[in-house]
């Protein structure tokens, strides 16, 4: 018969200190803060385009009525149609 087997015990393994973990979760914190900016501010891009005005828009549409055929364009504070090249 053969002798049994004897069981070593392991040491424990140590838990991390508790600044590791806290310097960890601080990191986890900051990125999470940092995506969080980048992503807002790309939303906040698209708004910063000017938007044409309703009289803006009627002016624009009355160039392009009165100049038929031709291409309206805003020149020194009127419009001009001008022939496309």
């Amino acid at each position: 018969m053969t002798p049994p087997i004897q069981l070593q015990r392991l040491p424990r393994r140590k838990k991390p200190a508790l600044r590791k973990r806290a310097s960890l979760l601080l990191g986890i914190a900051a990125l999470a803060a940092l995506l969080l900016l980048a992503l807002t501010g790309c939303s906040q891009a698209g708004a910063q385009d000017p938007k044409p005005t309703p009289q803006e828009q009627r002016l624009a549409r009355a160039a392009a009525r009165a100049c038929e055929g031709l291409t309206p364009v805003f020149d020194n504070g009127s419009w001009v149609c001008l022939k496309e090249r």
